[in-house]
């Protein structure tokens, strides 16, 4: 089993959390070892004094507009302290959050599950899947789209839509039980299919037992607030300012 394969064994939630972790880590020490954590310390406590300062003379308009104008050039030294570590920390985050976005956004096509594919065409088309294994239960036709309700056994599919005279189009479909998809918007240039979308729905990490005043957390929501609770954890723990 590849590591890939191991990861994505894991519940969802707890694959969310763990990348949340992960990336929430690698900035806390960026922003520990590229930064001079003296200074970003004098600086925060400089502004605490200049809050002070303000609130203090809140009667005297003129001073107060001093003192923001100092505020506002140590916030600006705190801005470009922080903005180095971020060019080390951004490579690496981008890389997993796509990875996030490829793997944990949609659940998977079951095998059995009857499943919804609209293609969205200029012209009309043939359709072929090839290996052997899912069936077109239903077609319906629209102005401009074909909605394809299949099913289908486990495995990985290549679909092709030829148009006389077009260049053929090619979009893969995996159907699994675990947790594994392609997709699932294909978009294509050129004239007939311009897009395939498969009805993959939505990754609910909890649950649709678990909602918020109807709302179901995505995969993006659960990572931010998890990210927002590990970055106070980890600061504290690591000191930093």
């Amino acid at each position: 089993m590849t590591i890939t394969a191991t990861i994505l064994s894991l519940p969802p939630s707890v694959i969310i959390f763990g990348f949340s972790f992960l990336v929430t880590i690698i900035s806390v020490v960026a922003y520990k070892f590229f930064t001079n954590q003296a200074e970003m310390k004098q600086i925060k406590d400089d502004l605490k004094l200049h809050q002070k300062e303000m609130k203090d003379n809140k009667h005297d308009q003129k001073k107060v507009l001093e003192i923001q104008k100092k505020a506002m050039e140590k916030n600006m030294k705190y801005m470009q302290h922080s903005f180095r570590p971020m060019i080390f920390t951004f490579l690496p985050i981008i890389l997993l959050f796509g990875w996030l976005n490829a793997n944990i956004a949609y659940q998977p096509i079951l095998p059995g599950q009857d499943f919804n594919m609209s293609v969205y065409s200029s012209s009309d088309f043939n359709l072929s899947i090839m290996p052997d294994g899912t069936t077109i239960l239903n077609k319906s036709v629209g102005e401009g789209y074909k909605i394809f309700t299949m099913n289908g056994t486990e495995g990985k599919y290549t679909m092709f839509f030829d148009a006389p005279g077009m260049e053929q189009k090619t979009a893969e479909l995996i159907i699994t039980k675990n947790q594994s998809y392609k997709g699932p918007v294909f978009n294509f240039k050129g004239e007939g299919v311009s897009k395939v979308v498969m009805s993959n729905s939505k990754m609910i990490p909890f649950g649709k037992g678990f909602n918020i005043f109807g709302y179901y957390p995505g995969w993006f929501m659960l990572y931010f607030i998890s990210a927002i609770i590990f970055n106070s954890i980890l600061r504290k723990i690591f000191k930093i300012y």
